[in-house]
């Protein structure tokens, strides 16, 4: 039998939900439906004009990623207007009901699960290093340092400023030294394991 997190990893790839209106969705539906009876019926999510999935909202998706400790927003709308959802959502409801088949979804689990593709999906946000002329080159680089440090906050255990300074100075020794010079070795990678003094030897 297929554990809940493969069934679910691959209900989202095939479904490609990796973006906030995806996420957003799958995430507010997920406790919309964990007491309603099966098999679920799509007909009855769906707003009396058929345009859009009922009882998605922004404010309903702060408070439910709230209690997962989630605290940035992911959609002011909360999918609501998201183009695809309804597809999305049949798609969903078909996959729970074949899935309560074979064995007894647990809806905790599933919203566990969720939540955490919507911290990766934050953690996956590229940081920007802007070209303001009317700043120095050091309060332009400050701006990215902060963004780091903010990321780091919201994700306890993972180095973020550490990795970005790393790169920052390959950068820089690229630019300087030969060609060949020198080894770049992952920010993460222990020296000790590696038998190497630092991150660039």
């Amino acid at each position: 039998m297929i554990n809940p997190e493969e069934r679910l990893k691959a209900f989202q790839a095939e479904n490609n939900i990796f973006t906030k209106g995806p996420l957003s969705l799958v995430v507010q539906f997920t406790r919309l439906v964990q007491d309603k009876q099966f098999p679920l019926n799509s007909d009855d999510f769906q707003t009396s004009s058929k345009g859009q999935v009922a009882g998605l909202g922004g404010g309903n998706l702060k408070k439910i990623l709230k209690e997962h400790g989630i605290t940035q927003q992911l959609s002011a709308e909360g999918g609501r207007t998201s183009r695809g959802s309804m597809g999305l959502m049949i798609k969903y409801v078909d996959f729970l009901n074949a899935w309560n088949e074979e064995q007894t979804v647990d809806f905790s689990v599933v919203e566990d699960f969720w939540a955490e593709q919507v911290r990766e999906y934050f953690r996956n946000q590229p940081f920007i290093l802007t070209a303001d002329t009317s700043k120095t080159i050091g309060a332009n680089l400050d701006e990215l340092f902060e963004q780091a440090k903010k990321r780091q906050k919201q994700n306890p255990g993972t180095q973020y400023l550490g990795t970005v300074l790393q790169h920052l100075v390959a950068a820089k020794l690229c630019l300087i030294m030969p060609e060949g010079a020198f080894e770049i070795h992952g920010a993460s990678v222990a020296d000790g394991p590696t038998d190497r003094n630092g991150d660039f030897v």
